[in-house]
Parts: C-alpha cells; structure tokens; sequence
C-alpha cells in the first residue's frame, strides 16, 4: 500500500513538473508574440504639451558629460528642425528600432536628433549610449522633459520644427513608424500639426 502511494506521489510531482514547464514556455512564447506584433500605426497621446504648440527651450547635460549642453525646443540657433527620440534602457521595442536609426541617420543631415530617457541608474544608460549607433547623437536624461511632452510609452518621437512648434509626436514601434512622422512633420500642409495614423501591410514587422 506505501508501495502504492509512493508510486502516485511521484506520478503526481511529475505531472505537476511538466505542467510548469509548459507554462514557462507559454509565458515565453506569448513575450515573443508581443514584441514581433506591428501596432497599425502610429498612436499619438494627448498628454503634455499639443501639436501645434510652441516649446519651451530646454538646457539639458549629454550623459557624457564631456559633450556640450543639448538644447531641445524653442527656436533652433542653426534653424534645423529637430527630432527628439525618447527611450529606455529596458525597452524591448526600443532595441529592436534602435539598430534602424544608423540607416535612418542618413536622411536627416538637416534634423537635429535627440535620444532622451528617463532613470537614476547611469551605468544603464551608459551602456546603450555607448552602441554604435547611438555614439554620434545627442542623449539626455530628464524626467522633465518626457512630461512636458506627454510621453506615456516608449519608443516615443517628437518633431520640432526650427521654430520650436511641436508638428508631430507619437508612438513609434518601427523605422516605417519613425519615417511618416517626420515625414508628415516637415510636409508643408502639416499647417496644424496634426498627425493622422497610419496603415501597414498585415506582413509588416518590426525592424
């Protein structure tokens, strides 16, 4: 009889062991899926400051502190319109754009592009500014200036025009994303500001 008990103590521990196991690679597979999904477009929040508004300029320290001050808003000194980049250090969407932004860059001799995040832990944000496709930007941390632009999710993107008037910001989970953004910012009908959303193909990823 103890034989038997035994036996179906084990029987049980195994089934129960198994079952964790599939659910560690259910929790898995449902991660995956939620990265690799493309939103329709990009998704604007009505926090902060509205498009179509003029900011306030912003001093802000480069985490390398051995780079100048970067200023973001206001009227632009060189009159280049600016592209303010907003991220994180634990963003999995964010690595996945971020590697895009070398091809990107190249297109944008005349925009200004800003990284901003958000975070006390340096060592962080170090460590992502030191990618090579980040190196030759601009990157600042302010908590701020992530409020001030009403940003509620990352990867976040704001357009200045050189006058300092916000034309576009939203949501941007792809280089497609990123690309109408500033497209529809710099387009002279954009009198407004105002950033319509955008369709994919169903086949769209995320770069």
């Amino acid at each position: 009889m103890n034989e038997l008990l035994v036996l179906l103590l084990a029987l049980a521990w195994i089934m129960i062991s198994f079952l964790a196991l599939g659910l560690f690679a259910l929790a898995r597979q449902i991660g995956i899926l939620h990265e690799r999904i493309s939103p329709l477009g990009v998704l604007p929040f009505q926090g902060g400051i509205k498009v179509g508004e003029k900011t306030k300029p912003f001093e802000l320290k480069d985490i390398d502190e051995g780079r100048s001050p970067v200023r973001i808003g206001g009227e632009h000194p060189l009159k280049k319109d600016c592209l303010v980049l907003f991220i994180s250090p634990r963003c999995p969407l964010c690595k996945k754009l971020l590697p895009g932004i070398s091809t990107l860059s190249r297109s944008l001799n005349d925009i200004e592009l800003v990284f901003a995040s958000d975070g006390e832990d340096k060592s962080e944000h170090e460590k992502i500014r030191n990618l090579k496709y980040l190196a030759p930007f601009p990157y600042v941390v302010s908590r701020e200036l992530g409020v001030f632009f009403g940003v509620a999710s990352l990867p976040y993107a704001v357009f200045i025009n050189a006058e300092g008037k916000v034309m576009a910001k939203g949501l941007v989970n792809s280089i497609e994303q990123l690309e109408g953004l500033i497209e529809h910012g710099r387009s002279p009908k954009n009198e407004r500001g105002r950033w319509p959303a955008l369709t994919f193909r169903a086949d769209s990823r995320l770069i």
